[in-house]
């Protein structure tokens, strides 16, 4: 018999002829070559034995292992049996390897004499793009670590803040001794994790990406929507059993973030609104009042209300063109467990959007050339979601990436960069952010009868009355920017548009407004509707938003300095302007640019 080798690589393979052969082709042509391969053929029904066969033909370092499947689980416990080398590596049979993945981490154990090392690593999707992550959950980015850090292993948080997965590692076989992988289960990489993990105060960590993990493959068990999917409880139950059963320090810390990662990765995947809801009411079960700290609201809602009629709505409406976007999106899995409408503006464009690929979170509506505003209120109006959002047609849109704890918040991307905090009525008022930038509790709008005025264009009434019934928003990063430019209005159009977002403010709420209030929203109109005015060919055509300034300054709305309930930042204090005599035009009179306030 030959002497044993130094490594053994444990590849369990089932169902994935695709991928073998590039994946034993990365582990033939590896820089350390004193390693034996041990393929676990875990009961394949396609051709994946063959072409595990054909891959390793000729190398005596390849030994193909045949059992009945068992599952992943059961093919490492039979791979660790067989094993035969001083160091263990897990390679997954759809994944890859760089050629010096075994010899980097060796040397990192020898020369440190560590018990385990792991790399950062890089996922390959379908479409050839990839993207690089440390596989430390608390820093993603490589450039966050030092090439090689010793990460102390002092409480269960700093042992959690890594991948679980055993496959970014390398083991000292003594280290491992006689774990083994709990068999019939999903997700069982955790338990093995932290039982390593107990055994040992340090783990070694390379931030580079030497294993390539593929994402988005078809059959793959992180996204299967699946009833397996329940078995996260038990998971974590098994996990709690750890913790409690270590001397180590932070085990319930430990246990509510692994519960918050899984679960949430485990909901992006379910589309079955009845599995969906079940996972909600489960996940609800067990979180408790940890629910409130789900970093996805959307998700929060769905465990608070643990039904598939209460789900986050979203109107898209920009054309067919917009639509079809959408209608994709949702196809290939954004917004899962959420309501989304897609208001369309004509039959037409209705019927060849349902002709799409569609999904239980989708409804085509139609709103016959009403403009956008008008879309969004018959979208709010049939959704039936807790919560609520406009996304006007932006793809982006429908993947939630930030969080919010109020009834009321601003949606952005990133995380909470201030606590929140109770607004004053001016705050409320000083908000100039538009409609698609908020997220709404449906409870909130209909306990204050607040609705979507169509002649509202961007919902300002909406969004100043949810605040003010709210008296809490959660602020996230980002300028407050005013609301993307409509275009320009004539200035009977601008004061219809005035008044219609005056009068769709209810009354109890409009009371506890600063004296001027209506003077400031008019402002901050006609600053937009000025600056959307920029962008018109002929200047001449500019002259409809001075008109509008001199039918502000008829019904009183320029008051003497300081003006009532302020200005927005970033639109200057008006003043008094000169006016100087316009050229004559025929047939009309003309305002001259001359006249113009520098705040306009």
């Amino acid at each position: 018999m030959t002497d044993p080798p130094l490594i053994s690589v444990i590849v369990p393979v089932h169902d994935v002829a695709d991928h073998v052969s590039a994946c034993l082709d990365s582990l033939r042509v590896q820089t350390h070559a004193d390693f034996e391969a041990l393929v676990i053929d875990d009961g394949a029904t396609d051709a994946t034995a063959t072409r595990a066969a054909e891959a390793m033909a000729g190398d005596p370092r390849f030994r193909l292992i045949a059992q009945d499947h068992g599952g992943l689980s059961a093919a490492r416990n039979a791979g660790l049996d067989a094993a035969r080398g001083r160091f263990i590596a897990f390679v997954d049979g759809d994944d890859r390897v760089m050629p010096d993945f075994l010899a980097r981490l060796l040397r990192v154990l020898e020369r440190t004499g560590g018990d385990w090392a792991a790399c950062a690593l890089r996922y390959c999707f379908p479409d050839d793009s990839g993207a690089t992550h440390s596989a430390i959950h608390t820093a993603p980015a490589l450039d966050a670590h030092p090439a090689l850090c010793r990460h102390a292993l002092a409480t269960w948080p700093d042992a959690v803040a890594h991948f679980p997965s055993a496959w970014n590692k390398l083991y000292r076989r003594s280290l491992i001794g006689d774990l083994r992988f709990d068999e019939g289960t999903w997700f069982e990489d955790h338990a093995f994790f932290l039982r390593v993990a107990a055994r040992t105060d340090h783990l070694w960590h390379l931030a580079e990406p030497l294993y390539l993990q593929t994402r988005g493959r078809v059959g793959q068990i992180t996204g299967r929507d699946d009833d397996r999917v329940f078995q996260t409880f038990d998971v974590l139950d098994r996990m709690r059993d750890i913790f409690t059963d270590s001397p180590r320090s932070g085990g319930d810390a430990a246990l509510a973030t692994l519960a918050q990662r899984l679960i949430g990765e485990r909901a992006e995947v379910l589309a079955s609104p009845g599995r969906r809801a079940r996972f909600a009411r489960r996940a609800a079960a067990y979180l408790g009042d940890e629910v409130d700290n789900s970093p996805d609201p959307c998700w929060r809602e769905e465990m608070r209300w643990a039904a598939p009629a209460f789900r986050d709505p979203r109107v898209g409406r920009g054309g067919y063109g917009c639509a079809c976007h959408l209608a994709r999106a949702l196809a290939e899995g954004a917004a899962r467990g959420q309501e989304v409408l897609i208001v369309c503006p004509d039959r037409d464009a209705a019927n060849r959007v349902g002709a799409l690929r569609r999904t239980e979170t989708m409804r085509v509506l139609v709103q016959a050339g009403q403009g956008a505003a008008a879309a969004e209120a018959t979208g709010l109006e049939a959704a039936r979601g807790a919560v609520w959002r406009s996304s006007r047609g932006q793809v982006t849109g429908l993947i939630p990436t930030g969080s919010i704890n109020g009834p009321c918040g601003c949606w952005t991307r990133g995380p909470i960069s201030a606590l929140s905090a109770r607004l004053a009525d001016t705050d409320a008022l000083a908000d100039p952010r538009a409609l698609a930038a908020h997220l709404f509790r449906r409870d909130l709008l209909e306990a204050h009868r607040l609705h979507l005025d169509p002649a509202d264009r961007d919902g300002r009434a909406l969004c100043l009355g949810a605040a003010l019934a709210a008296g809490r928003v959660i602020a996230l990063p980002g300028p407050a920017t005013l609301a993307r430019l409509a275009p320009a209005l004539p200035a009977r159009a601008l004061l219809a548009e005035h008044d219609a977002r005056i009068n769709s403010l209810p009354a109890p709420l409009a009371a506890g407004l600063p004296e001027g209030w209506q003077r400031r929203l008019f402002l901050r109109a006609l600053w937009q509707n000025w600056c959307a005015a920029q962008h018109w060919p002929r200047p001449r055509r500019r002259v409809m938003v001075l008109a509008a300034l001199a039918g502000a300054l008829r019904r009183g709305y320029r008051a003497a300095t300081p003006p009532p309930a302020g200005l927005d930042p970033g639109i200057p204090a008006p003043h008094r302007a000169v006016s100087r005599p316009a050229p004559a035009c025929p047939g009309r009179s003309r305002v001259s640019m001359r006249t113009l306030p520098p705040f306009l």
